[in-house]
């Protein structure tokens, strides 16, 4: 089973016993393959991006990957921010490595908030090409880019493989309760996207 922020969990049955259909999927999660892995599509002919995949990972190790996905993007990226009911907001370009090193303050709050999303991506080559990491809140990556032998390499260099039949928490009923009912120490959603806007949001 994969490690899953502390914010986010199946339901179990005792959870909900109203309808038979729900108590149905809710069997059917804990059988599923919600691990580690990846599923990808390439040798897509969209100008824009030539793969898209989609990435489970442990939650311990999340914030990592990113960094080491973010780290063969081209040098200037934006962030892209947004609570799961809102709209996104867009940040200024600038270099990846300033932007993930004032990120390590908050990694905690963007990899376990589960009513928060986020991404990093280039888009502004001359080319028009895509490179995008995007963090769903229950917390697994979709990702889009031009070479999917180098992003196949990073999954490898974590032990991450492909995985038929791969599942995501968000395809079965699930809870997710806030992030400072768990750690009062850490900023709630509202306050670090306040934090995000003030560093970074196109004025």
């Amino acid at each position: 089973m994969l490690e899953l922020p502390p914010t986010v969990s199946l339901l179990n049955i005792e959870d909900y016993k109203e309808s038979e259909s729900v108590g149905d999927e809710i069997i059917k999660s804990h059988c599923s393959k919600i691990v580690e892995g990846y599923t990808i599509i390439s040798g897509l002919t969209d100008n824009a991006h030539k793969f898209y995949a989609e990435v489970n990972v442990d939650n311990k190790r999340l914030w990592l990957l990113i960094k080491a996905i973010v780290a063969v993007y081209p040098e200037e990226v934006a962030l892209i921010y947004h609570h799961r009911d809102d709209e996104p907001h867009y940040g200024r370009y600038l270099d990846k490595y300033e932007l993930l090193n004032d990120l390590e303050e908050f990694k905690t709050e963007l990899v376990q908030d589960g009513n928060l999303m986020f991404g990093i991506i280039n888009d502004n080559s001359p080319e028009g090409f895509l490179e995008e990491v995007f963090v769903e809140r229950t917390k697994y990556l979709k990702c889009w880019g031009m070479d999917a032998d180098r992003f196949k390499l990073i999954m490898e260099n974590f032990n991450i493989y492909p995985v038929e039949g791969l599942n995501f928490i968000d395809e079965f009923p699930h809870k997710t309760v806030p992030l400072t009912i768990i750690r009062p120490d850490l900023l709630g959603t509202m306050d670090l996207i306040g934090v995000l806007n003030d560093h970074y949001e196109i004025s």
